[in-house]
């Protein structure tokens, strides 16, 4: 009943306020070209709005120069890049067929989400004057030149460059938050492989990486909001970049080495040192290796690479965590709290670590040994189980991590080994979770430790556990022959029992027929 009273220029001028440019700015990056139609339509009732002269008499609309200038350019963008399209598409597919069907099938050009995103957030901004983004978005479409000031970024990463690349030395303050806007805006605009392979001919995930390099070496406690908005911002490219940030991102330009380097470099400390930046770089961790779980075996690049480089991730990503829990500078009120996201990420971090080498070990006929010189620490694993103990999910994904990732051999750790086979060998006797992969990898474990520490597991306890055991390996396949194994490594490694039954358990165990019941092709 209102807009019966009200002309055309004041309906535009209030559907405007209330975000109608914006809404139909977003919507060109529709891969709906119906929508984009609608989009483009809308748009165009926009445009014939501003410039009628109602329009600019009329008071209220300050901001329609700005927005008018806005519109022109996009207009002349669409037609431009329309007219790119067709060209090309004449030049390579009209041979025998319709001009129309072409010329229809491209009506709208599909926009990147980015730079319709970006779009979209200029015509909110430009009717802020007191907007911090203000002066640098009007001078951003004061400075097009080409095509009477056509809209240049159709298909590419609009005003990324130029605003995280801001200069510092009129305006450090408004510098940073030019960054800041040009974060949020890859952050929010990448959604699919097309936006990230927008973003990386514009170098955008190199110059990500860099970045958090430069901030470490600069060692500002003010940073540490641009440092964590770097980190969802490289994991949000990862995420909507599918196999395209595979191929660039982590084999190409080598995530996973950065990775790396920012946990055993020596400003590891002052890189992360907020609770919160290092679950977020775990997070980060854990979605890279996620993605190459998921596209490793079809990439065709050089797998034992990158099982090399995962399995190297998993000593640094405990070692942040163990110092981390001895930190007193960490310390807080909400220390607990915090504490507890730490464990959770690491051991989704660490589980992650082997579901990767599971995966491409298979395909690359390869199996780490149980020992490596970058493997972790037994004293490490032990401290980990202990601590995941009273958390089931958790406990899961350390036993399982610990079973497969490669420890790293030394002296002085008979205690620590101690703990790691009370730990791992607690869970199957008390798990009804306990599968028989995870049964059968405990077990191979065990065996195998006892086997380099020969000699050194002064403790009857463990052998009593593995005969706990017994009943749940011989539900598997192969399960007999892996407890016996085990029982009889353990048995060896064993330099002297105390006064007790467990050698003539162990013995009468051994030698009797009753050990290994027939069970299918299991047993004998």
């Amino acid at each position: 009943s209102i807009a019966r009273y009200q002309s055309f220029a004041q309906i535009a001028h209030r559907l405007s306020d209330k975000g109608g440019v914006s809404l139909a700015l977003a919507a060109l990056s529709s891969k709906c070209s119906s929508l984009r139609k609608i989009a483009v339509a809308t748009l165009g009732l926009f445009l014939k709005a501003v410039h009628t002269k109602e329009a600019k008499d009329l008071s209220s609309w300050r901001e329609r120069p700005q927005l008018a200038m806005i519109l022109d350019s996009v207009q002349r963008g669409l037609t431009v890049r329309r007219a790119f399209q067709l060209r090309k598409h004449r030049l390579n597919h009209l041979s025998g067929r319709d001009e129309n069907k072409y010329q229809m099938s491209l009506f709208v050009p599909l926009l990147p989400v980015v730079s319709a995103i970006f779009l979209a957030k200029a015509s909110l901004i430009i009717s802020k004057p007191n907007h911090d983004m203000y002066s640098p978005i009007n001078r951003l479409f004061l400075r097009l030149e080409e095509y009477h000031g056509a809209y240049k970024d159709c298909n590419d990463l609009p005003a990324f460059i130029s605003f995280f690349c801001s200069s510092s030395e009129d305006d450090s303050a408004h510098a940073r938050k030019e960054r800041f806007w040009a974060l949020q805006l890859l952050k929010d605009g990448t959604r699919d492989s097309f936006c990230y392979t927008v973003a990386a001919r514009r170098h955008a995930p190199d110059l990500l990486l860099t970045s958090f390099d430069t901030l470490v070496s600069r060692g500002h406690a003010s940073d540490d909001g641009e440092r964590g908005l770097l980190l969802d911002t490289i994991g949000s490219l990862l995420r909507s970049g599918g196999r395209s940030a595979y191929f660039h991102l982590i084999a190409r330009v080598g995530l996973l080495s950065w990775l790396r380097g920012i946990l055993e470099g020596r400003d590891f400390k002052s890189a992360l040192h907020t609770i919160t930046l290092r679950c977020k770089f775990l997070h980060l961790i854990t979605l890279a290796l996620d993605i190459i779980a998921q596209e490793g075996s079809n990439a065709g690049i050089d797998l034992g690479t990158a099982a090399n480089e995962a399995s190297n991730l998993s000593r640094p990503v405990i070692e942040m965590y163990i110092e981390t829990e001895h930190c007193p500078q960490q310390q807080n009120e909400h220390f607990d709290k915090d504490s507890e996201c730490l464990l959770t990420a690491t051991c989704g971090a660490l589980w992650k670590i082997s579901v990767v080498l599971n995966s491409l070990q298979s395909d690359i006929k390869c199996i780490f040994g149980p020992m490596r010189q970058q493997g972790i620490l037994l004293q490490h694993a032990s401290i980990l189980l202990s601590l995941s103990k009273s958390k089931s999910h958790l406990y899961l994904q350390v036993v399982e991590s610990v079973c497969v990732l490669p420890f790293a051999g030394g002296s002085g750790e008979e205690s620590a080994l101690i703990d790691f086979c009370r730990g791992v060998l607690h869970f199957i006797q008390y798990n009804a979770e306990s599968g028989s992969s995870i049964i059968l990898n405990v077990l191979r474990r065990v065996s195998l430790l006892c086997r380099q520490y020969d000699g050194s597991l002064n403790h009857s306890e463990i052998i009593i556990q593995i005969l706990a055991c017994r009943r749940k390996s011989l539900s598997c396949n192969d399960g007999a022959k892996v407890w016996l194994d085990c029982l009889q490594s353990v048995r060896a490694c064993v330099s002297a029992l105390p006064e007790m039954s467990a050698s003539s358990k162990i013995s009468a165990y051994v030698t009797s027929g009753k050990m290994i019941e027939v069970h299918g092709t299991n047993g004998k």
